[in-house]
């Protein structure tokens, strides 16, 4: 706006003017309300005192005390933009450690997580170390005892096994005798053969009942087969053959042959109708067996091993 096109309250005072400013600050308009308050103090300062001096160095004062407060706001103005601009520094610096923190809490977070679990895992393995232990103890116990209770059985069957020994020793022994004896019998029946044939058929049935009784079953079979060589008819070595087959040796077809045997050359015996009865149910157990092809035979054989025995 040019000077004519002010107007007269509009212009600038000249005692307004500082001494010392450029005309770039005398271009330069002061704030509106600056210039307002500073006419009326002097109008006011004016029209009290009467006097245009004071006026004009009160305004002058002013003006200076206006300038020197102007100064002071953008030096305030400068340093809250540099406080300013330390807080905001401060605060991303403040954001930074705080997510870093943050970080660090959930990482602490999930280490506790990691060895709260790893804990428990290893309460847990220990507890099953423990339960092993007990039933390892437990164990160790029950072996410890077996371990006693075979010691006592392995005595016992050493006793047992002395004992066997001695006993087949004996019988041993008495074979060998009636070994002898049967040597001797021939030998006496070759010398004496002429006068009187020695009862070799008898002395072999005396050999397998011997043989028998002492649980010798294969030499009672070849002593027994031994009598029937010698006399085919002998009746009683038939008849304990027979029990021999059946009773020790599971052969029932050749239990039943012998049977037969006796039966027909002792039909009138004493035990000839417990004989037949046997011969019966023999036979229906062989006759069964073959129907069964190959089934179990624990029925009536196990029930004559029971009666023989």
């Amino acid at each position: 706006m040019s000077e004519e096109g002010m107007t007269e309250g509009e212009m600038p005072d000249e005692g307004m003017l500082d001494v010392g400013m450029t005309d770039e600050s005398i271009r330069k308009p002061k704030p509106r309300k600056i210039r307002v308050a500073v006419v009326i103090s002097a109008l006011a300062l004016g029209l009290a005192g009467g006097g245009g001096m004071i006026a004009y160095f009160t305004h002058t004062n002013l003006d200076l005390t206006v300038q020197g407060l102007q100064k002071a706001s953008e030096a305030e103005r400068g340093n809250l933009e540099v406080r300013n601009k330390k807080l905001a520094t401060a605060y991303q610096g403040l954001q930074t450690a705080h997510a870093a923190e943050q970080a660090s809490t959930r990482r602490l977070g999930q280490t506790a997580e990691e060895l709260a679990k790893a804990l428990q895992e290893a309460q847990a393995r220990v507890k099953a170390m423990e339960v092993s232990q007990k039933a390892a103890e437990q164990q160790k116990s029950e072996l410890e005892a077996r371990s006693a209770k075979l010691e006592t059985t392995v005595q016992g069957l050493q006793t047992a096994y002395a004992a066997e020994q001695d006993t087949a020793k004996k019988l041993t022994q008495k074979a060998e005798e009636l070994s002898k004896a049967l040597e001797q019998a021939h030998a006496r029946r070759t010398k004496a053969r002429e006068e009187k044939p020695a009862d070799l058929p008898g002395l072999n049935y005396a050999l397998g009942v011997s043989y028998s009784k002492r649980g010798m079953k294969e030499e009672a079979r070849n002593a027994f087969q031994t009598a029937l060589k010698f006399d085919p008819n002998y009746a009683e070595a038939h008849f304990e053959l027979a029990r021999l087959y059946l009773v020790s040796f599971d052969d029932n077809r050749s239990a039943t042959r012998h049977f037969r045997q006796y039966l027909a050359l002792k039909p009138t015996a004493e035990d000839a109708e417990r004989v037949k009865g046997w011969l019966m149910k023999t036979e229906k157990e062989l006759n069964a067996d073959k129907q069964r092809q190959g089934w179990g035979k624990m029925g009536l054989v196990g029930g004559l091993r029971r009666i023989f025995e």
